[in-house]
């Protein structure tokens, strides 16, 4: 099973994927480098060019996560493809990028990435996430984390089996609810 973890900073991601690797046995946690985003800020004007870096880098991680499948083990994963679509996509005007540009990548690479069985979107107040951030010695600039908590809160309409939840007993009831049948993948 291949599980992808969403939500704005600070939203409890990676408390998260801690305690289901901890308690989902054969389990393996795997994270992209998202260096890009560094990369993209600093040069707007080249923002295309390094996204699309990106996204073959990431045709590439997926087949690095199904060998993980293919081996047996539940692959937990903290953010993917719905974080680009949110802070790349949702927010390219606000940085000077190339809308149409960030738009046509990825959407050329997006049927090359593997899909993940379960998306689960932390839904968690934001005063809680920027509080987080902060005390973490992070900015938080609450204007730009409410819009890519409101671009997350659209993904269900937009991608299959992605889920809202608030903690662990909401993920492993979904969990449950897919490996007896009830919904699906």
């Amino acid at each position: 099973m291949f599980i992808v973890l969403e939500g704005v900073d600070g939203s409890g991601k990676t408390t998260l994927i801690n305690i289901l690797n901890e308690k989902i046995p054969n389990s393996i946690v795997v994270k992209e480098n998202t260096d890009f985003v560094a990369k993209m800020n600093e040069n707007p004007k080249k923002a295309v060019e390094i996204f699309e870096e990106f996204c073959i880098k990431r045709v590439e991680f997926s087949k690095q996560i199904q060998e993980y499948l293919d081996l047996g083990k539940t692959v937990l994963m903290d953010r993917y493809y719905p974080s680009s679509f949110c802070y790349q996509l949702k927010l390219c005007k606000d940085m000077g990028f190339d809308c149409n540009g960030i738009a046509n990548v990825y959407n050329k690479y997006y049927p090359k990435w593997i899909k993940p069985d379960l998306i689960f979107v932390m839904d968690t107040d934001l005063k809680i996430c920027i509080e987080r951030v902060k005390s973490r010695g992070e900015q938080a600039e609450e204007r730009v984390l409410r819009k890519i908590q409101s671009c997350y809160k659209t993904l269900g309409n937009l991608f299959d089996n992605v889920y809202y939840i608030r903690n662990e007993n909401d993920a492993f009831s979904i969990m449950k609810l897919l490996q007896n049948g009830l919904i699906n993948s």
